[in-house]
């Protein structure tokens, strides 16, 4: 497609069409989003209590940064296993990714892509500490839940 058109979203008949396309076109990757606004985020899988939108952002991340997101995944699972906080897991993986998106524009790689991918990992990493500012509050007030497993009994 040329740098012109504008993007087409997949139709879902049970929701409607965001107002804005939501697309990213980053090193010719023509990322053509089928998330409605507010879906990965607050699922009706999780009574629509938060969600799982930093899994979603990692599956994004796999064909247009694929080294960020493997830089990400391992931030994410070492604060994980550290701290048993989710929240700071994925704030962690959030701030990762301007970080590599640094160190890639320090490489050798092409700079027609650093410039995109550099704003879209801003954009994720600001969007998430956004998402993530209940959570940060709690964690200051030594009120957010730990991560533990159930028990079978």
């Amino acid at each position: 497609r040329s740098e012109a058109e504008p993007c087409e979203h997949k139709a879902r008949p049970y929701l409607p069409a965001p107002p804005v396309p939501l697309c990213v076109q980053v090193e010719g990757v023509d990322g053509r989003c089928d998330a409605r606004a507010g879906e990965p985020t607050y699922p009706i899988f999780t009574r629509f209590r938060g969600g799982k939108g930093v899994a979603t952002t990692m599956g994004g991340l796999l064909g247009v940064m694929p080294g960020c997101l493997i830089l990400g995944l391992v931030a994410w699972l070492l604060i994980f296993f550290s701290t048993r906080y989710v929240a700071l897991a994925s704030i962690g993986f959030g701030l990762s990714l301007p970080v590599c998106a640094i160190v890639n524009a320090w490489s050798n790689e092409d700079s027609s892509s650093v410039a995109g991918k550099m704003v879209l990992a801003f954009v994720i990493m600001s969007w998430i500490v956004w998402r993530h500012r209940s959570n940060i509050t709690r964690l200051r007030a030594g009120t957010e839940n730990r991560f533990q497993k159930k028990s079978k009994n």
